[in-house]
């Protein structure tokens, strides 16, 4: 993800503020988009091509999803308390859900898949451990992971 090295340090700090998954993989989704086309395409139109407008693409994106998940919050403070045995619906399942969503469109390559691999297994071997040191092993596990890959691919590249 690229964002202009001009913006002054209250556009960073609101940028900072709004940093969600949902907002990351949007905006990297379509980083990957315009490298993709920069590599297709030398005579493309340097509007569509160009990263100087990333951070307004960020932050239409972080204000959409921070007005949703307002609304959302407001919803299910009423809704929780108005529907009968609400915690009876199974809905637990929809936030580990929205991230494998997130994550999928994310493994293009042998070092994303690896950590992903890597941090999946680490976090159901870790799913007991207490205070949830699996999850912060998984993380661990799985940066580890992609960043060894990546190396292990640049050094079979330079041989």
């Amino acid at each position: 993800m690229h964002i202009e090295p001009n913006l002054n340090y209250r556009w960073r700090a609101l940028m900072a503020f709004g940093l969600t998954d949902e907002t990351f993989a949007v905006v990297s989704s379509h980083s990957a988009k315009i490298q993709n086309m920069h590599q297709q395409q030398s005579t493309a139109d340097h509007y569509l091509l160009t990263n100087q407008y990333q951070h307004w693409l960020y932050l239409g994106s972080m204000f959409t999803l921070y007005f949703c998940w307002q609304i959302a919050t407001f919803l299910g403070l009423y809704l929780g308390q108005t529907l009968p045995a609400i915690d009876q619906l199974g809905l637990e399942i929809a936030m580990p859900i929205t991230f494998i969503g997130l994550l999928i469109p994310q493994l293009r390559s042998t070092p994303m898949l690896a950590a992903a691999v890597s941090a999946a297994i680490v976090a159901i071997i870790g799913q007991q451990w207490a205070h949830q040191l699996g999850l912060i092993a998984a993380a661990v596990t799985g940066v580890l992971m992609g960043i060894s890959t990546t190396k292990l691919l640049e050094d079979k590249q330079r041989v």
